[in-house]
This record gives C-alpha cells, structure tokens and sequence, in this order.
C-alpha cells in the first residue's frame, strides 16, 4: 500500500481543498453541485478496489481519451478529503501501485470533469463525461446499472442504503425478450423500423446498412438490452451486414448482395415476429 503524500507543499493542500468540492461532506457520494454541472453522466459500479475486474487498464484508456496523462488522489477520512494528495500517472501499475485496496479515496483527471470515488460501502462512484464513462466500463452504462441494481439488493443486508443508491441509478432500460417489449423510443426500435421498412421496400439496401448500423451503434453506448433469441436474431443481422460490402467496388468474393441482404432480413423479421 501506498502512503499518500502530503509533502507536495501550497500546491497540494490546494489541491486537497478544490478535491473535497467533489464530495459531500458526511457522505460517500459526489456533491451535487459537481454532477450537475455539464450535465455529468454518474452511476455506481461493483468495482469497490482499481484492482477489480481490469478497471485500472480501462480507467487508463478512458483517460487517454480524455488527453490525460496523469490524474490525482486524495484519501478520503470521515467524509472529507483529507489534505494528504498524490499526483499520479494513469498507467495502470501507477494506478494499482497508488490506490490502496478497499478504501474510501477519490481519483480524479487533472480538469476535474472525471472522477472516481472508492468506498468501504461495498461500491464506487463514476462520473464525468459519457465518453470517459462508457470507456472505464466493460459493458454499456444501462448494463452496468441493471448488474449494480442486482448486486445491490443480494448484499442489501451488509451494505445500509446500497438500496437507495441503486433505485437512485436504476437502468433506464429493462432487457427485452421481443420486439413488442421495446421501448418505443430507444435505438433498438429505430433498428427493427428500419428492417420492416427494408422488408416492404420502403427504403434501399445501402441507406437501411448505414442507418442500421448507426441506431445499433447508439443502443449498445446507451446499454440497451436484449435477451437470449432476440439478440442473437439481431446480432444475425449484423453479421449479414459485415458480409455485405456498401462500395459494389469494393465486393469481395463471398460478399452477399442487395437481394440476399433483403433476404435474410425478410427471414429474420420474420422470425422476430413470433418471439413472444
């Protein structure tokens, strides 16, 4: 374990005071204040420790693509942000090295827009910009939210208000076993539109490629999820799609065309219209 330093002198102990702005004071959660601004997406996860489950190589990345090379850590002690701060590299072995196992500390990249905070609660706390958040995750953030939500009420007896704090971040999205499940609104239901509207030849086969591939994009960033038969239907569809080529150009021996696209559209539309 490391001891966090607090020999950096004005420039940490200001650095300490601008940190506790992140947290609430008595509590381990982020302040509002700080959430709110810039419309900050936040949810809890299971990682409790930045050696859990790969999350400092994937804390790194989500920094690299923020543009930040370092980052600071400050322990938290009864609710506040102690003065003791530690500038840190974001490479996962810096992480590891500085991040002691199973306290409550706060990470946070050096604009303070992107923020982790460890608790001894039996979770942590994500936050900042959509981009860092989906980066530090291993599934979508609604995925991630609905695993938080489970996890929660099977430890609800060790961890007091772990409860309160998943219905606060509940998923916005509950899986669907059908297409009659799905949200009208969602990503998902802009995709099966889009393959009715192929199947009745309301639209071409390359403007149904690019829209379908960017709604299916946007459901998987916003965690929305399908169950068993309806996932592998539409992950079918998809493998359809890699073996079509937009560019005629560009076809390559073995790449389906227009007709067979609509075809295994059709069959699977089809399909997808029985599941119950």
């Amino acid at each position: 374990m490391v001891t966090y330093s607090g020999s950096g002198g004005d420039e940490h102990c200001l650095m300490a005071r601008t940190l506790a702005r992140l947290v609430q004071v008595g509590a381990r959660r982020f302040n509002t204040e700080w959430l709110d601004a810039e419309a900050k997406t936040a949810l809890p996860i299971l990682e409790t420790s930045i050696n859990d489950g790969g999350l400092a190589g994937r804390v790194a990345t989500a920094a690299a693509h923020m543009g930040a090379t370092y980052g600071w850590i400050a322990e938290i002690e009864q609710g506040r942000v102690v003065k003791s701060v530690l500038r840190v590299e974001m490479l996962p072995a810096a992480l590891i090295a500085a991040l002691p196992r199973r306290a409550n500390a706060l990470l946070a990249l050096p604009d303070l827009s992107n923020a982790i905070l460890f608790t001894d609660n039996g979770y942590s706390l994500l936050a900042g910009n959509p981009k860092f958040v989906r980066a530090c995750l291993n599934v979508g953030i609604d995925e991630a939210r609905a695993r938080f939500f489970r996890y929660a009420h099977r430890v609800a007896g060790s961890y007091p208000g772990i409860v309160d704090l998943a219905n606060e971040h509940a998923p916005r999205w509950r899986s669907w076993r059908s297409p009659r499940e799905v949200h009208p609104e969602s990503n998902t239901a802009q995709q099966l539109d889009l393959m009715e509207s192929l199947v009745h030849g309301r639209m071409a086969t390359r403007q149904f490629v690019i829209e379908w591939l960017s709604a299916r994009r946007r459901a998987l960033e916003d965690g929305e999820r399908l169950q068993a038969r309806f996932d592998d239907l539409m992950n079918g569809v998809f493998y359809a799609i890699d073996d079509y080529a937009l560019d005629p150009e560009l076809c390559d021996e073995g790449d389906i065309s227009d007709e067979e696209l609509r075809d295994c559209v059709a069959r699977t539309w089809q399909q997808l219209k029985s599941l119950i």
